[in-house]
């Protein structure tokens, strides 16, 4: 009986080791593994009327002047799941950032990666900024919250977008 069960005991171990071998443990896949086929363009441009005395033009008539607005923060959210044509559901997706500041022209352009699918979404918000506005009634300038509302734009790969507000100073 010890003759058998030591018999059955070593074609077990021995099957068990060719069938350990022969048998390929599932790879996992590199979330962030060549999705990025290219790259959407936001440019972005946030202007103002920063002095409200030279709202006139060359002929008299009214025209307001819009400056750009400096130093606002531009970020771009996007959740990774959409990147992926087929997302697995086991995988606890993030959101990725793109994050830019307007220069004094009141423009940044952001390079926004997109993935296998068309359309992907970004959420774009803008930071509040302290701008001085020269008013009609006075020569020296008030400082004023210049301010705007978020913003969804769907890019695709190698496409632009633009978006060019005019800011509320408040």
């Amino acid at each position: 009986m010890k003759k058998v069960f030591k018999l059955v005991a070593v074609a077990a171990l021995v099957s068990l080791t060719v069938f350990n071998w022969s048998c390929k443990k599932d790879e996992e896949v590199e979330v962030n593994k060549a999705i990025t086929l290219s790259n959407g363009e936001l440019t972005v441009r946030l202007r103002g009327n920063l002095n409200l005395t030279d709202d006139t033009n060359k002929f008299g008539a009214f025209e307001t002047t819009y400056n750009g607005i400096a130093g606002v923060s531009v970020v771009a959210t996007a959740y990774m799941r959409d990147f992926y044509a087929n997302p697995s559901n086991s995988y606890n997706f993030k959101d990725t950032t793109i994050a830019g500041v307007t220069g004094s022209d009141g423009k940044v352009t952001l390079k926004l990666p997109v993935g296998e699918n068309e359309d992907v979404r970004y959420d774009i918000s803008f930071s509040q900024v302290f701008v001085n506005q020269i008013q009609i009634s006075d020569t020296l300038p008030d400082e004023k919250v210049a301010s705007t509302g978020n913003a969804t734009i769907y890019i695709n790969k190698d496409e632009f977008e633009v978006i060019d507000r005019i800011v509320t100073i408040n």
